[in-house]
């Protein structure tokens, strides 16, 4: 069997600006704050883990964060829960 990878596989440039910019945050936060993603930033289990390690929280009701910065995924959120 042959697998043949094609020159543009990888991540799409939504994705990569997602992971760049919660790689950013983080780094540039150095621990200070608490860094969340209203939900999975992307849907590769794998990053999302590296992302974590790193102190990154994923979370699914962003009522409940009182202090630090929330992340919207890659997919967007209704404006209503960005309002909040």
């Amino acid at each position: 069997m042959r697998i043949k990878l094609s020159g543009r596989s990888g991540f799409c440039f939504g994705v990569r600006r997602a992971i760049t910019i919660a790689e950013k945050t983080l780094k540039d936060s150095r621990g200070r704050d608490d860094i969340y993603s209203f939900g999975p930033l992307i849907h590769n289990p794998h990053v999302i883990s590296g992302l974590s390690k790193k102190g990154l929280k994923v979370i699914k009701d962003i009522c409940t964060i009182k202090k630090g910065t929330v992340i919207i995924s890659s997919h967007g959120a209704p404006m209503e829960v960005i309002e909040g």
